[in-house]
This record gives structure tokens, C-alpha cells and sequence, in this order.
């Protein structure tokens, strides 16, 4: 049996990865997980966008970086991007200060077939979030065409599937959760 490494089965292994993660942890923690990676996204894009503004693109940083022989930043903004979004989703999921305490339905299977929509939505959101910040975009300024990414982007289909439809990996957590609040008998306290 010969088996050759590619893209497509790279980002199935970290579905797989994540959807199993995503089981041990339980159906709140995986919540929670989905509004810690809305947090790390915005807060990736904007601390990213604020030091590509502000400092990296500054004429005396530039400069400076030249004596060095040092003039790329692309590769640096992606990798910070990256770093500020898992920090921040691993920080919100683990330490973060609310809890998430999701109504149980009265039919065991529902309670599974939740928990499995939302590990999969989580599993998509993160993945597809990495790789437009692999691209050297982000969620302000879009997937552009010409990405860091073109030569995967052609040769995968699973790559192609997550970027191309980023934003609605990005919007059906937010509209599955609210989908599941009209079906939720919880009462106020």
C-alpha cells in the first residue's frame, strides 16, 4: 500500500484530530471553543493589522530592518496572525471566564447529533481560519487570488473548499447557535 502526503490529507487528519479533541472535551467546551476562535480571529486580525500599520510598515522600521538584511514581512505578519489566533483560542477554551451550559434534549440521539454538528462547524472554523491566515489574508481584508497559498489552493480540493467558502465556515456557527437557542426550553433565571 502507497500512500502519497498531500494537502487533502493533511486537512482531513486535522479534522479528524480536532472532531476527536472536540468529542473528549463535550458539546459546552466545544461551544465554548467556537466563541473563543471568533475572539481570536478578531483579535489576530486586529493586533496583526495594528502592527502592519503602525510599525511594520513605518519608513524608520523599514529601514532599519534593511541593515540587517531583513525586508520581508509577510511571513512574519502571517506567522503573528497564526500565534495570536491559537494563543487566544487555547487561552479563551482553557482559562476563559464564562461557561457555556447548553440545554440537553429529552432524546439521547439529538444531544449526540448536536454535539457532532458543532464539533464539526468548530473543526472547519479553525482550519479554514489558519489557512486564510496561511494565505496572507485575514477576515477584514478577504482571500485574495494571488495568496501565499496558489499552488496548494490548485492542488487540493479540501484547501480550495475551506478558502473558497471561508465566510460560510465562518458565519454557521454563529447562525447554528442561534438556530439552536429558538429549539432550547432553558428559562431565564
Amino acid at each position: 500500500m502507497n500512500i502519497e502526503l498531500s494537502w487533502d490529507i493533511f486537512i482531513v487528519s486535522l479534522l479528524i484530530l480536532i472532531v476527536v479533541y472536540s468529542f473528549i472535551i463535550g458539546v459546552n467546551k466545544t461551544i465554548k471553543t467556537i466563541i473563543a476562535s471568533y475572539l481570536g480571529i478578531l483579535c489576530a486580525d486586529g493586533l496583526g493589522n495594528i502592527l502592519d500599520q503602525y510599525f511594520l510598515a513605518s519608513p524608520k522600521v523599514v529601514a532599519g530592518l534593511k541593515v540587517f538584511n531583513l525586508s520581508g514581512f509577510t511571513d512574519s505578519l502571517i506567522n503573528l496572525k497564526i500565534l495570536i489566533f491559537l494563543f487566544v483560542l487555547v487561552l479563551i477554551t482553557i482559562k476563559g471566564p464564562f461557561q457555556v451550559n447548553l440545554e440537553k434534549f429529552r432524546f439521547t440521539i439529538l444531544n449526540a447529533c448536536t454535539h457532532a454538528w458543532f464539533t464539526f462547524l468548530s473543526s472547519a472554523l479553525v482550519i479554514s481560519t489558519v489557512l486564510v491566515y496561511l494565505g496572507g489574508s485575514g477576515l477584514i481584508e478577504g482571500v485574495s487570488s494571488e495568496s501565499n497559498l496558489a499552488e496548494i489552493y490548485t492542488q487540493s480540493q479540501n484547501v480550495r473548499m475551506m478558502i473558497d467558502y471561508y465566510n460560510f465556515w465562518f458565519s454557521l456557527p454563529v447562525l447554528s447557535i442561534i438556530l439552536f437557542s429558538f429549539f432550547s426550553s432553558s428559562q431565564e433565571e
